[in-house]
């Protein structure tokens, strides 16, 4: 999966719009189990100590689902 997206973060030292983009896979191991790898970027512009510059800010994460069955 590719996703991107913007916003506004509710910090002091951010100005403006940030936005993300990054890419996830997800590996089916099982029927009921799935790992998800996710990487993503926030890009942000930002005031410290009088200093304007932009960010990038990477972010890596993973995790486990596990479908559970209700009969819905």
């Amino acid at each position: 999966m590719v996703f991107a997206g913007g916003g506004r973060l509710f910090h002091d030292a951010v100005q403006g719009l940030s936005f993300d983009g990054g890419a996830a896979l997800d590996v089916f191991v099982t029927r009921a189990l799935t790992i998800r790898l996710d990487v993503r970027d926030l890009m942000a512009v930002e005031e410290v100590s009088g200093e304007t510059r932009y960010t990038n800010n990477l972010i890596a994460t993973a995790g486990l689902a596990l479908y559970l069955p209700s009969g819905l």
